[in-house]
């Protein structure tokens, strides 16, 4: 970060008078001896040094699946269907897209995030593995809706209420598949 102006009889605090460059509403001026640094609000994190928007993901699929913020791999689950798992995700990502794998028996994907998006009719989702399916630019408008089978409840097919989601997600699938893979994305824009 830059350094703060001092004088031999005089120590100027840029935070106090705006010369910092931090970025209003993702970061705060810190003054420090001879200086300064920006420190990230809650709910932003520091990459690259600039704060940018953090929030988390929580999903399950019964039985694998990959998620991803824009064409970036966020990781795997933990392949238990019972259980869910929690990805980080920085930045204002486009789409959201997972890939499911169901290896027989009941199929679905559900997850909500700490940013109020959740599993349900709005997502699109497809049997079929189109290249480039899951980056922003991939044009969905002729995919179907998800198909929803209930929300997160022990009144759900599976019997279960999976923690850390919300109680609003619904379980979404493919509408043109059973079992199988699936591929299921969310478009922000």
């Amino acid at each position: 970060m830059q350094q703060g102006v001092q004088t031999d009889a005089t120590y100027i605090d840029e935070c106090a008078i705006g010369s910092h460059g931090c970025v209003t509403g993702s970061s705060i001026c810190v003054n420090t001896i001879g200086s300064f640094k920006c420190s990230c609000n809650f709910g932003y994190d520091l990459v690259s040094e600039t704060c940018l928007p953090v929030f988390y993901a929580t999903f399950n699929c019964d039985n694998a699946m990959e998620l991803f913020a824009d064409d970036t791999s966020l990781g795997n689950d933990n392949s238990n269907w019972r259980a869910s798992f929690t990805y980080t995700i920085i930045g204002n990502p486009r789409v959201i897209s997972v890939v499911g794998a169901d290896f027989g028996g009941g199929f679905g994907i559900l997850g909500s995030t700490t940013n109020g998006l959740l599993t349900n009719e709005s997502w699109k989702c497809t049997g079929v593995l189109y290249p480039g399916w899951n980056s922003p630019d991939f044009d969905d408008q002729n995919w179907p809706s998800a198909r929803v089978f209930g929300v997160n409840s022990a009144d759900s097919p599976w019997r279960m209420m999976i923690s850390g989601i919300e109680a609003t997600a619904k379980w979404i699938w493919a509408a043109d598949q059973d079992n199988g893979v699936v591929y299921c994305r969310l478009n922000l824009q």
